[in-house]
């Protein structure tokens, strides 16, 4: 039986005891996420991808690797025979172990989620949905595409409309708020970094340019946008009416604008407006749909989970230590690649402060996973932020922590696309052969039986 077809109790009695009562809650909130409509991506743009997503890696690894030769003409910059020289086997295993580690705690969110949802352990599909959704958040415009294809990509196995939603949309939620607080964290407890590392402004191509300043003003301007929308949903959530009239007083400003210009054009040419008011009333109604979908979600999100208390712990602790690894993860290449560098809190937390700064300031750029800005400001950060001693290292840091936390979803992702669409091809074959064996059969029976 799917999750669609399960009904709440409804026969008007108060369940008999609470495990009764926590089931009939989790039901109505899975009930809410069945509204949600899944579409299969559009094949006429996938071409686009294609072609746009390896022009802008190759454009984010030549900025990175011009950007930082020439901060580090100065350093000495290691070739990759110094490099070879200069690594430390011990951290290397390490951080090699860490990106299996962080893999590992990606597909555990979902296979925590869909055995509080579901109440089945699926490891393999687990897996399959946080490599497809770390695939299409790298290669899509501000991470869009992830959440879609992955709702997608579990209706297509088997899941139902409301099962699909609610796997993707707890997770996500959950991860939102642990991500927008770390971030917050890290970028207020240790916001000296920034005047301890970038007091003065970097030489670079002959300008001075204020990385600290910069830093600081696109960082918290990125966190604001990132924490917009949670933020506004937990609003939302708390304070329903108040909220619902803010809501209001925005959307009617916005259409009444639209409403006015298109009364200035009708007098003006004498053409009726009146297509184009209609399509006003209605994107109103659709945008107040939107939000409270978008509340509506997030409570159900929180129902579900706050009725698995257990999963609700592991869930939380495992977005944690996912986005601490992520986080630290330059830190790690750092010591794997250069031996001169002595792993310490303070460097980790620097490090950690750093990358959520530069990632931050990048966040309104929309190039498939930031690529191109991305490289060049973490790129002088670091450079700017290490030791003369271990600057030279910086290009080849730059390049191991690119490829450790982006560019292997994609390979990754792209592997699994294929894998996919062969299978798709060979059980199709598969298929056309057994129905042209039963269709022979049946022919060799009628002639027989003439």
């Amino acid at each position: 039986m799917s999750d669609e077809q399960k009904k709440p109790v409804s026969d008007g009695k108060e369940p008999k005891n609470k495990s009764a009562k926590s089931s009939v809650n989790v039901d109505n909130a899975l009930n809410n996420f069945s509204k949600t409509t899944v579409e299969p991506p559009k094949k006429n743009r996938s071409w686009v991808s294609f072609i746009v997503l390896p022009i802008v890696i190759a454009l984010g690894l030549y900025c990175m690797i011009q950007l930082v030769g020439e901060i580090n003409t100065a350093e000495n910059a290691w070739s990759f025979k110094d490099l070879i020289n200069n690594i430390n086997v011990k951290y290397l295993v390490l951080a090699l172990a860490l990106i299996f580690i962080v893999m590992l705690l990606e597909s555990l969110k979902y296979f925590v989620v869909t055995h509080a949802v579901t109440g089945r352990l699926k490891p393999l599909d687990s897996i399959k949905v946080a490599f497809v959704g770390k695939y299409y958040d790298a290669i899509t415009p501000f991470s869009a595409g992830g959440q879609p294809m992955q709702i997608y990509y579990l209706h297509k196995k088997g899941h139902s409309t409301g099962t699909s939603s609610a796997i993707i949309l707890i997770k996500y939620f959950i991860q939102m708020m642990c991500w927008v607080t770390i971030c917050f964290l890290l970028m207020v407890i240790n916001r000296g970094v920034l005047d301890s590392n970038f007091g003065e402004p970097l030489q670079l191509w002959g300008l001075n340019i204020p990385i600290k300043e910069f830093l600081t003003i696109a960082g918290w301007i990125g966190w604001v946008v990132n924490a917009v929308l949670p933020l506004s949903i937990i609003f939302f959530a708390i304070f329903p009416k108040f909220t619902n009239k803010v809501l209001n007083f925005f959307i009617n400003f916005v259409i009444n604008i639209s409403w006015r210009a298109a009364n200035r054009k009708e007098r003006k040419t004498g053409e009726s407006q009146f297509n184009r008011k209609v399509k006003l009333i209605r994107r109103k109604r659709k945008w107040i749909d939107s939000a409270n979908s978008a509340v509506t979600d997030f409570r159900s999100s929180f129902a579900v989970m706050i009725h698995r208390p257990l999963h609700f712990i592991t869930l939380l602790i495992t977005c944690i230590c996912e986005q601490l690894l992520t986080w630290a993860f330059p830190f790690f290449i750092l010591i794997a690649f250069a031996k001169e560098a002595t792993p310490t809190w303070e460097l980790a937390f620097m490090i950690m402060t750093l990358n959520v700064y530069s990632a931050m300031s990048v966040t309104v750029v929309p190039t498939p996973g930031n690529s191109g800005p991305m490289e060049i400001v973490m790129g002088v950060v670091i450079a700017g932020a290490l030791p003369k001693l271990i600057a030279a290292a910086s290009v080849w840091v730059l390049l191991g922590w690119r490829m450790s936390t982006y560019y292997i979803y994609i390979l990754v992702g792209m592997g699994i696309t294929i894998f996919e669409f062969i299978r798709k091809l060979v059980r199709n074959k598969r298929q056309n052969q057994l129905l042209q064996s039963n269709e022979s059969q049946q022919s060799q029976s009628h002639s027989d039986k003439k």
